[in-house]
C-alpha cells in the first residue's frame, strides 16, 4: 500500500455506497445483506483482510495497520465535476471486450 502525499492524484479517496431500491425483488434479503454490510463480522473482514485495504465504517472496528489513519491523509482536491462519469471508461471496457 502506496500513501501519496500533497494532493497527489494517487491519494484519491473512494467513496461507495449501497442502498435497497424500492424495485428490489427481494427487499427482506436486500435489507439483511445491507445489515450484514455494517456488521461486525463484515466490517472486520473488510477492514483487516488484507485484500482491499478499506477504512471501516463501524465504531470500534480497527482498522489495517497498514492503513495511514484517515486523518491523515491528503487526498487531491478535486470535485464531482472534475472527475467526471466513468462514460469513457465503460466504452473501453466494452471495446477491450471485458463488458
Amino acid at each position: 500500500v502506496a500513501h501519496f502525499a500533497n494532493g497527489d492524484v494517487g491519494a484519491l479517496v473512494n467513496v461507495s455506497g449501497a442502498a435497497a431500491m424500492k424495485s428490489a425483488h427481494n427487499p427482506d434479503g436486500a435489507q439483511k445483506f445491507l445489515a450484514y454490510l455494517v456488521s461486525e463480522r463484515a466490517q472486520k473482514l473488510m477492514a483487516q483482510g488484507h485484500i482491499s485495504f478499506e477504512y471501516p465504517l463501524r465504531p470500534g472496528v480497527q482498522g489495517d495497520p497498514i492503513n495511514k489513519p484517515f486523518d491523515q491523509l491528503h487526498p487531491p482536491a478535486l470535485t464531482i465535476q472534475q472527475l467526471g462519469d466513468d462514460s469513457q471508461a465503460g466504452r473501453l471496457l466494452r471495446q477491450a471486450g471485458l463488458l
